[in-house]
């Protein structure tokens, strides 16, 4: 297996998924091989050792039965047993304590991997699942592989070395107690295999019930403000009840085609003693076997089933654990963006689009584009909804990659750029916002992590944010909750321009900057753009087109295609699809106006 490697040039591939993911699951073990085999070893000891005094008691006992005996014999075994228990515990607390700790080092590697895979692969590839989803592989499914490196394999290591061991000393003892103690063990293994064998048919159910379930609680969670202003309840939430319901019901479906197998599994697994007793009691009543080897015989076969019933329960914790394994290679394996190492710089920022096209999937939404964005100019892109516009802004930072044709900074094609190097010439407004849980220096700061308190507070004066800022009760320590709940729209959108501001790319993508402006801080909005856009490359996606009617060039798009471009006046005069925009905006505007006036 290709090592996970945790570095700045390369990222983990993982060619595993065509192998069975148990195999997978044990390559993944051993990027900590030294740990994991030491607990192997320790585990499989203090399994030996757990059989060990059963073996002196039967000592003990042949000594007590006999007419005379020795005192000290007696203590030394009782010492000795005292002495196995000892060990049988140092034994398991050091397998535990080695596999605990490679197990927890392995999820480290195995998150990194994940999120520095994020990181490097198309935004397409990762808004695709949704935040249920990636929350469930990155914690659930990651964390389960704790289970399979610090209990599974140490459990599975002891269970096999255990009744083995045990199945050898009664086939020692006398083979016919050998053969009784295993004679119920097949009907079990075939009733496990037809309950697996049934199971399969759900499990691929129940685990896409549970994935549903979860994106349908996040999204529950995320949107309580929504729903308690329409008075929704959980009950009434339909997609969250839905997803509840139907897992509901794959667990009782499951329960019931489980319950029989299950019951004859465990009885069967426990029917041993039942022909132990009986051929033991004979041996032992026509003197082919003395009452001591009798009394060891009937410990052991009873030892066998502990053991067992762990290697049974390890094998259905496997089964959900291969499942989580198989979902997190998708992202390890998942194609990444073309990376250079080195590249030329742009001359420049002209940004050219070169007959682009572009699809999520199977829906075609840009279509042969071809336009220039002149440097130190504003090119706006309006167009109605759906007609592509904020799919060419990501295209243009590289969050995806075009299909067809190319774009180009400064006669550079952008994916002979290393993306470091384009981060450093594109900067973004988005129309949402991600704040992250932070302060609200944290989360300016994020646009360059060197910048200095004073650069900050500039910044967020020239955003128009610095009084609102300092009117909240920490001021720029103030931690303003997860995506910044605790602030409005307009003040997010600002904290957003502030940071653009910051990291002072000579590009500038807007993608509907103004779209949580109120009446109250649009013109501060706005102000701040001004600032913000000042000796820059602009590109604005906006549906108000009053705040692009002074661009240097308007791209007007539908459907994926540039229906027409020019200036607000060329464009007022030949292109009917922005004059209806135009006049669809105005009456808008009228139509405010009464409202405000009445």
């Amino acid at each position: 297996m290709t090592e996970l490697v945790m570095g700045e040039e390369t990222c983990p591939k993982q060619q595993v998924s065509k192998r069975p993911a148990f195999i997978r699951l044990l390559a993944l073990a051993t990027q900590r091989k030294g740990l994991v085999s030491f607990s192997l070893v320790m585990s499989a000891a203090s399994g030996i050792l757990a059989l060990a005094p059963a073996y002196l008691l039967y000592e003990l006992s042949d000594i007590l039965l006999a007419e005379i005996f020795s005192e000290q014999a007696v203590w030394s075994l009782i010492s000795l047993i005292a002495v196995l228990f000892a060990a049988r515990w140092v034994s398991l607390a050091a397998a535990i304590g080695a596999s605990h700790i490679a197990a927890y080092g392995t999820l480290y590697d195995v998150r990194m991997a994940i999120v520095t895979k994020l990181t490097r692969i198309p935004l397409g590839a990762v808004t695709e699942r949704t935040s249920g989803t990636t929350k469930k592989i990155l914690q659930d499914d990651v964390e389960r592989i704790e289970l399979f490196i610090a209990h599974i394999l140490p459990d599975i290591a002891a269970a096999f070395i255990s009744p083995l061991f045990a199945v050898i000393c009664l086939f020692y003892l006398d083979w016919r107690l050998g053969v009784a103690a295993i004679a119920s063990l097949p009907l079990s293994f075939i009733t496990q295999s037809i309950m697996y064998r049934r199971s399969d048919t759900i499990m691929d159910d129940y685990l896409k019930a549970h994935e549903q379930m979860n994106s349908a609680l996040v999204q529950f969670i995320q949107g309580i403000p929504v729903i308690k202003s329409f008075g929704l309840t959980a009950r009434s939430f339909s997609q969250l009840s839905g997803s509840v319901e139907n897992y509901r019901d794959l667990i009782a479906a499951f329960a019931r085609q489980a319950i029989p197998l299950w019951s004859g599994f465990q009885v069967s697994l426990k029917a041993n003693m039942i022909f132990m007793l009986p051929v033991g009691g004979y041996l032992a009543m026509q003197e082919l076997i003395s009452i001591p080897v009798f009394i060891l015989s009937m410990t052991l076969g009873l030892g066998l089933i502990s053991p067992l019933m762990r290697i049974m329960y390890a094998s259905g914790m496997l089964r959900q654990i291969e499942q989580g394994v198989n979902r997190i290679d998708e992202i390890l394996e998942t194609e990444e963006q073309h990376e250079i190492s080195k590249g030329n710089l742009p001359e420049g920022h002209d940004l050219a689009f070169n007959h682009v096209s572009f699809s999520y999937e199977d829906n075609h939404v840009i279509k042969d584009v071809s336009f220039n964005v002149k440097s130190g100019a504003m090119t706006a892109i309006v167009g109605p909804s759906g007609a592509g516009k904020s799919t060419l802004a990501h295209l243009a930072g590289r969050l995806w990659d075009v299909e067809g044709g190319s774009i180009t900074l400064g006669g550079i094609d952008i994916r002979e750029m290393p993306l470091e190097d384009l981060s450093k010439y594109v900067s973004f407004v988005f129309q949402d916002v991600f704040l992250f849980d932070d302060t609200i220096a944290g989360n300016i700061g994020v646009a360059d992590p060197r910048a200095t308190e004073a650069e900050i507070i500039e910044a967020c004066k020239a955003a128009r944010a610095h009084e609102f800022i300092e009117a909240l009760p920490e001021g720029y320590d103030t931690r303003i909750g997860e995506r910044g709940t605790r602030l409005s729209g307009g003040e997010r959108q600002r904290l957003s321009i502030a940071r653009a501001i910051l990291r002072n790319a000579p590009l500038l993508i807007l993608d509907e900057a103004t779209a949580y402006a109120d009446v109250l801080n649009e013109a501060g909005i706005m102000s701040a753009l001004d600032e913000l856009t000042r000796n820059k490359t602009v590109l604005m996606i906006a549906h108000r087109l009053e705040t692009v009617r002074k661009a240097g060039t308007i791209v007007v798009l539908d459907n994926g295609t540039v229906k027409d471009l020019g200036t607000h006046e060329e464009l007022m005069e030949r292109c009917s699809l922005y004059q209806r925009q135009w006049a669809d905006m105005k009456r808008g505007q009228g139509e405010e106006g009464s409202e405000a006036s009445s």
